[in-house]
């Protein structure tokens, strides 16, 4: 256990394993932001930051990607693609 509290950024990139799994599952555009959100907090805690930096991080950019970026990746999937035939 004292490996994993000196290496942080491997819990965090196991998370972000098991959510691109989940999403590989589902494909519901919801757990890769997730997963994004992970991998920027396994980043922020290589860099040695520390832990509420690392959940900081981890959490503004999964609702950065959530807010900003699922909503259009939905209406594209939606609409079959952004070169459907009309």
């Amino acid at each position: 256990m004292d490996f994993l509290g000196q290496n942080p950024w491997l819990v965090w990139m196991f998370v972000g394993l098991l959510l691109v799994l989940v999403e590989a599952v589902l494909v519901d555009f919801l757990f890769v932001m997730l997963a994004t959100g992970a991998l920027c907090g396994a980043l922020t805690a290589a860099l040695g930051a520390s832990v509420l930096v690392q959940v900081l991080v981890a959490v503004v950019v999964a609702l950065l990607l959530l807010l900003l970026v699922r909503p259009r990746v939905l209406a594209v999937r939606d609409e079959g693609g952004p070169h459907r035939p009309r």
